[in-house]
């Protein structure tokens, strides 16, 4: 990490990248069962899917700090929802 965040700048603040992507996890976790109950499972986690693709092309494709911020906050909702959504249904698969 520290090579890329040398070449886009921000050396000083590096630590804001894994703080990004876990204030949007623990931001995402609480309602999203509701809003699976709600809207149904399967959309719910394309869109979670989508959201950690798309992270991960703006971190991979990041031309400064704050892009790559960006990315990982959107990374970290994506990865939240893709992670409840795998717990309950490994809970549903052998409860």
């Amino acid at each position: 990490m520290k090579f890329i965040v040398a070449d886009i700048g921000g050396a000083d603040v590096i630590n804001w990248l894994p703080v990004a992507a876990t204030l949007a996890i623990a931001a995402t976790c609480p309602f999203m069962g509701y809003l699976q109950d709600l809207m149904g499972r399967r959309n719910i986690t394309l869109v979670g899917c989508s959201l950690l693709l798309t992270g991960t092309g703006l971190v991979g494709g990041a031309r400064n700090f704050g892009m790559a911020v960006t990315g990982m906050a959107l990374g970290g909702v994506g990865a939240g929802i893709c992670e409840l959504t795998a717990l309950a249904g490994y809970v549903i698969e052998y409860d």
